[in-house]
């Protein structure tokens, strides 16, 4: 959604979109409250890698390492289940998330441009 537009959704959507590999989703509790996750996904044409689909934490606990932490996490957990890659997709605008991933070591090796228009396209 635009920025500041909240997200909705149904904990169906939720997982169907976030949570595809349950025991590669990883959460970051604070007393009883989840304030952070990451997980991946396996990659349908290279068994050996995954994909970090989504890295995630609640902006009034941002800044404390938990994004690193969760991501070392699903690295860790990556190793240890055999998986030779971890890939992900970070876009313009969130240049934090991309600092924790080059500190963990993530490369850029492709760059993704996205254009939208609406259509009909004018004559």
């Amino acid at each position: 959604p635009p920025p500041g537009e909240p997200l909705s959704f149904t904990t169906e959507q939720w997982e169907a979109a976030w949570v595809t590999w349950p025991e590669a989703t990883f959460v970051a509790l604070a007393g009883d409250e989840i304030v952070g996750m990451a997980g991946l996904a396996r990659d349908g044409d290279q068994p050996e890698r995954a994909e970090n689909v989504l890295t995630t934490v609640r902006r009034d606990v941002r800044g404390r390492g938990i994004a690193r932490v969760l991501k070392e996490t699903t690295i860790a957990w990556a190793a240890e289940h055999g998986l030779r890659e971890i890939y992900t997709w970070t876009q313009t605008g969130n240049e934090n998330m991309q600092a924790v991933n080059e500190r963990l070591g993530y490369v850029t090796r492709t760059v993704s441009i996205s254009l939208r228009r609406p259509l009909p396209l004018p004559a």
